[in-house]
């Protein structure tokens, strides 16, 4: 990771970057702290926690689960597959979004994940295996992605700062769940662990629902401009 590391802090000598959206609208700190303590904000960080938690967490453990449930012993080809799908399927992210909005791409990503993960569960052929993870891959593709979008849609306010606790909140939820999977892994069982996971998606489907409702009631999921006045709590919720 260092040799990259140096590689692009030579490149980055000398090279004069443009201000940030917040920078440039004379945004202060104090305007940027204070929007991370609005509760549509703290919502929204909420789904974090458990977007990143089903997309990551699952992930960790599939190759094991695979080799002891369905005695697949290449069962890190599944998650090569996984992966390969998510790849595939953020190329089209941004049509989709603009389509269904973001709140309707995490709810129908929500949807599919929590049907993959359950049925991943029960997975005890490769053919099966192949199958389930398949719809759970396509289901988390486009949570860690949009959830940023949707941060820097709603909240142009909290600029950079927003973003990094977007990211900090998903990567401290992993390190919280994938313990606790483990330990339900080791001591009830594989399709019980992945069954606890699929406890968040479902949180999701009615959090995102709601938030869903709300746009549509207020006219539509519509990006907030940065010197615009922010939309009301109930909406952005």
């Amino acid at each position: 990771m260092l040799a990259p590391a140096a590689i692009y802090g030579l490149l980055f000598l000398g090279q004069r970057f443009p201000v940030t959206e917040c920078v440039a609208g004379g945004v202060s700190h104090t305007a940027m702290f204070r929007e991370a303590l609005r509760p549509a904000f703290l919502i929204l960080l909420f789904c974090m926690f458990l977007t990143a938690s089903t997309e990551l967490t699952p992930n960790q453990w599939v190759a094991k689960f695979l080799q002891d449930t369905a005695g697949l012993q290449e069962g890190i080809l599944v998650l090569v597959f996984i992966n390969f799908i998510m790849f595939g399927m953020r190329f089209f992210a941004g049509p989709i979004s603009h389509r269904v909005s973001p709140i309707g791409l995490l709810f129908g990503c929500s949807a599919l994940s929590l049907i993959g993960l359950y049925a991943l569960s029960f997975a005890h052929t490769a053919a099966t295996a192949f199958l389930t993870a398949g719809v759970f891959a396509v289901g988390i593709s486009f949570f860690w992605p949009t959830m940023l979008g949707v941060t820097s849609e709603r909240f142009p306010v909290g600029g950079a700062f927003l973003l990094a606790l977007m990211g900090a909140g998903g990567n401290i939820s992993v390190g919280t769940t994938n313990p606790i999977f483990g330990k339900i892994y080791g001591d009830v069982g594989a399709a019980t662990a992945f069954r606890f996971v699929a406890i968040f998606p479902a949180i999701l489907i009615v959090v995102f629902g709601v938030m869903w409702l709300s746009h549509r009631t207020a006219g539509g999921y519509r990006p907030v401009e940065l010197n615009s006045e922010p939309a009301p709590e109930s909406v952005e919720a």
